[in-house]
């Protein structure tokens, strides 16, 4: 018998990551599971690197601002789902998307991670990589990924 008593969606507010979020719901629903929603914002060293070795708190200043624009996009992208019957948390977290993926699903010994995939080939996910692709190699726990396109969602019962 699975038990998912908890659900990871990892989120960059796209229309895979709303669709994956969807079946995070209604998994959540089926099992009685806690879910939470991810989103990291990259790690500002990596694109300032020189902040971060010269001046830290110039690099710390710098990321606020982001850090406080996806909270607001995070709330944003949750509320058309707030209604639909299954608490969830939210996280913001800084650094690199699949460390910190990886890391949360560890410490929160999450059950099962959900998460959209964006379809890139050839020489875009040679340059982009794919965070999807290395979580389903890496994670702890197992992995459902949602691709585009998908078909339209149906709710079980429906």
């Amino acid at each position: 018998m699975i038990h998912l008593q908890s659900i990871l969606v990892p989120t960059d507010f796209s229309k895979q990551s709303r669709t994956a979020l969807q079946y995070g719901i209604e998994l959540a629903k089926k099992f009685n599971s806690t879910l939470d929603v991810l989103h990291v914002v990259q790690d500002v060293a990596v694109f300032l690197p020189e902040t971060a070795v010269l001046a830290p708190s110039v690099a710390v200043a710098a990321f606020e601002p982001l850090l406080q624009a996806a909270r607001k996009l995070m709330e944003e992208f949750l509320q058309p789902f707030q209604n639909q019957g299954v608490p969830f948390h939210s996280h913001c977290e800084e650094g690199n998307p699949l460390d910190e993926i990886l890391q949360f699903a560890e410490d929160k010994k999450v059950d099962l991670i959900i998460i959209g995939t964006h379809g890139h080939t050839g020489f875009a996910h040679m340059v982009l990589g794919s965070v999807a692709e290395a979580v389903v190699r890496r994670a702890p726990c197992p992995v459902l990924t949602v691709r585009n396109p998908e078909h339209e969602f149906v709710s079980p019962g429906n």
